[in-house]
């Protein structure tokens, strides 16, 4: 991890705030919980491909935990991926700042990474050529049930990928034999503040993953 440099995240998630992107809460206590979320992928199996692996933020919003695993992270590839234009425009806009901030690369690795935002459905977007199966780490926080969140996020992880999840406190119920029809498995949890859910891609991947949007929140596949 690296420092934030001069508060420049903090300065744009305080603007993610006032635009409403951001839930309840002081946009400290977002960035550390997000930290946490960093520190679980340090300690996971994922740990490994800190420096050459590949992010996707899933319904990335008010760019949490997304810039944050920007900021101070080290990536090849970072997507930040959401279907409202207008927080694709800040987040767009928060990306160019953190480059600004870091000249160079010489202090942040935001610099480094091969950054983009994407605006669309997940559920559309999975199936494009360029980000189907193309990342070892997807996150999302606040995406949706379990069900939804699974089902949006497998079709960008490749084999061996991992998908984080952030949960409400207490955690959830990620039905094991609903995330094996997904290619899914549960590696880790924890109840913790924010409690969260690791997943592993260990499955082969049925082409029609995710169905088309809307389904997977009305017809559920577990």
């Amino acid at each position: 991890m690296v420092d934030d440099d001069g508060g420049i995240l903090r300065q744009q998630l305080e603007r993610s705030r006032r635009l409403g992107f951001l839930g309840p809460g002081a946009v400290a206590e977002h960035i550390e919980q997000a930290r946490v979320l960093a520190k679980t992928i340090e300690s996971s199996a994922m740990g490994a491909r800190i420096g050459d692996g590949s992010l996707l933020d899933l319904g990335s919003g008010g760019g949490i935990p997304g810039l944050v695993l920007l900021a101070e992270m080290s990536w090849s590839r970072v997507v930040l991926l959401d279907r409202s234009e207008r927080r694709c425009e800040f987040l767009r806009s928060a990306v160019t700042a953190l480059r600004v901030a870091r000249p160079g690369g010489t202090e942040g690795d935001s610099e480094k990474a091969d950054v983009s935002v994407v605006c669309g459905s997940a559920e559309s977007l999975a199936h494009q050529p360029d980000l189907r199966g193309q990342f070892d780490l997807v996150v999302a926080r606040g995406f949706g049930p379990p069900a939804t969140t699974a089902e949006c996020g497998v079709g960008f992880l490749g084999l061996g990928g991992h998908l984080l999840v952030t949960d409400p406190p207490g955690g959830r119920i990620w039905e094991r034999l609903g995330l094996l029809k997904l290619g899914l498995e549960l590696v880790e949890h924890s109840t913790g503040r924010p409690a969260w859910t690791l997943l592993e891609r260990t499955g082969e991947l049925s082409e029609d993953i995710p169905r088309p949007e809307g389904r997977s929140r009305r017809r559920p596949l577990f």
